[in-house]
């Protein structure tokens, strides 16, 4: 035998020092194949192993390249051996001349494709638009010159490392390999999508690029949503999503992690202003160079800062979104984020914070969202023809806790729109407080001035005409939104009780110190919509009184 031969003369060492390689097409349980891999193992040579039937994008490639369609086919770098017959009857030259090659000679561009490690590519893409993205961002880092970035030559290889994606495999990485890959891939895809596309400044825009934006990965399509929420969460639900990313029967399913990973919060960058930095991470200690970034993370006070005088602690809105993968409370996300700080006074003063209990978490973003939400309102009223009076806008905080005192503004444009006490609804005064004490005060005030106007033209009018323009006014003003006034104490809603009791002594021109008791008895039969001056007390009664009105308005009307 020619292995027996050229044993002590070719055996290599140390295969660290190859920097070619022996690929060897085969299908498992082919006996041709196992003696083939065998005698190269012998030789001490990198085995590169393809199985056909796994891979069988591959077959039609091998198929050109070799000739034929048989197993196994071997490639010494490009150059082609054939199968195992061919292996075992090379002459001692020329195998000794393959084998040199192997060992000094790297693999060329043109040697036979293999399944690509997903760690590596995904590794070099990161690199890649990396560079691209840097290149061409201008100084003051606000806007990337997105047709130089298309003109490069940097972004054709990208694009060709791109295409690789499919021919690598999934279902064989371990869960290190999975997390380096996937974050990788994600911010490589979010960049590539922004330089393809442009950034996405409205709801919809982003909503269409998280799902539409995609890489094929191993001969099936990874959306953004797919590789955050399906692969690396576990597959969960993402933020205003009903379904699961992944369905039962979906072959994407066997790639996603088991559990959910929440250090890949602070990896993964949407490109958002909260978003944590972009780095490349690799397979080996994966787990400590994700809790490195969570760590840089919350020193940031952007991301996190402790408000030890108010009692509260703000965090990025990261924390929000995905509340679940950190405990689901806020006591269990509390303690997870201090367990993931570093050493510092943030972690003493939450440490405090903790030990003595009714912490209460804030989110120091929500303006910034309130005002993207207003601007997305702006920017949907002038494609519709339509204006945001900024003039007449009112921001109202509703806090949960009375005590507490959100002072803050929202931005649109160059407007400035901080938060008040009181805001109106069509009609309805709400404040802070939902007391609806300045509701009561508006309706008492319109209603007198109404009522002292019906009051100075009474000589003129006969009772009917009077009730007419008594039920109009309880129909507009007294009646209108009161079930928001169902349940308050009886001394909120007493003015317009005597709003009330003003009214009938208007009806039958009854001086202002007449007792209404019986004119509402005298009011039942004539003007139902006044007849029960207790139906501020229930909201039944206000509903009732509220149809009766409009009944009776009805009547009148016809």
């Amino acid at each position: 035998m020619i292995f027996q031969h050229l044993k002590g003369a070719l055996m290599v060492e140390n295969k660290s020092n190859m920097k070619g390689r022996v690929t060897v097409y085969s299908v498992p349980g082919c006996p041709h194949c196992t003696q083939a891999k065998a005698a190269l193992k012998k030789l001490g040579l990198p085995v590169c192993e393809v199985d056909i039937n796994k891979h069988r994008e591959l077959q039609t490639k091998v198929k050109r390249l070799a000739g034929c369609s048989s197993v196994p086919q071997i490639f010494f770098n490009n150059v082609y051996v054939g199968n195992n017959e061919d292996l075992q009857n090379l002459d001692p030259q020329q195998l000794e001349h393959l084998v040199l090659l192997v060992r000094e000679e790297p693999v060329p561009p043109d040697a036979p494709p293999v399944p690509e490690r997903a760690s590596d590519v995904s590794e070099a893409m990161r690199n890649l638009i990396l560079k691209l993205y840097s290149d061409h961002l201008s100084e003051d880092g606000k806007t990337v010159d997105y047709k130089a970035v298309r003109r490069s030559p940097y972004y054709e290889q990208y694009c060709e490392l791109a295409v690789q994606l499919q021919r690598v495999e999934l279902l064989s990485l371990s869960r290190e390999e999975k997390l380096a890959f996937f974050i990788n891939i994600y911010n490589a895809l979010v960049i590539h999508g922004n330089l393809r596309l442009g950034f996405p400044k409205t709801l919809w825009q982003r909503y269409r690029f998280f799902n539409y934006v995609s890489y094929l990965i191993g001969g099936e399509v990874f959306t953004l949503q797919d590789i955050e929420n399906g692969v690396l969460r576990g597959n969960r639900r993402g933020t205003a999503q009903f379904l699961k990313p992944f369905s039962k029967n979906d072959p994407r399913l066997r790639v996603a992690l088991h559990d959910v990973e929440p250090l890949i919060h602070f990896a993964l960058n949407c490109g958002a202003k909260g978003c944590p930095p972009i780095r490349t991470y690799t397979p080996q200690d994966i787990n400590n160079q994700l809790r490195a970034a969570a760590e840089a993370f919350l020193e940031n006070d952007d991301s996190f800062m402790i408000d030890s005088m108010r009692r509260e602690v703000k965090l990025s809105p990261i924390f929000k979104w995905y509340k679940a993968d950190f405990g689901g409370t806020d006591e269990k996300l509390l303690n997870w984020v201090f367990d993931h700080i570093g050493p510092s006074q943030k972690k003493l003063s939450l440490k405090a914070l903790l030990s003595a209990g009714n912490v209460k978490p804030d989110d120091p973003t929500v303006s910034a969202r309130i005002s993207a939400c207003l601007s997305d309102i702006s920017l949907w009223m002038k494609d519709h023809h339509l204006q945001l009076n900024l003039a007449k806008t009112e921001l109202l905080v509703i806090p949960s806790d009375p005590k507490i005192h959100h002072n803050f503004s929202i931005q649109l444009g160059s407007s400035t729109i901080t938060s008040s006490r009181t805001a109106r609804n069509p009609g309805v005064v709400i404040d802070d407080q939902l007391n609806f004490t300045d509701q009561v005060a508006s309706t008492t005030r319109s209603c007198r001035f109404i009522l002292y106007n019906i009051r100075k033209i009474r000589p003129f009018l006969s009772e009917h005409a009077t009730q007419v323009l008594v039920q109009a006014l309880v129909l507009s003003r007294l009646d209108y939104c009161n079930a928001l006034l169902a349940g308050l104490p009886a001394c909120t809603t007493k003015p317009l009780q005597m709003i009330q009791n003003a009214a009938a002594r208007v009806v039958f021109n009854e001086p202002k110190r007449a007792h209404v008791t019986p004119l509402f008895i005298k009011l039942q039969h004539s003007a139902p919509g006044l007849q029960d001056h207790h139906w501020f007390g229930t909201p039944l009664s206000s509903f009732t009184n509220a149809d009766l009105c409009t009944s009776q308005m009805l009547t009148l009307c016809k």
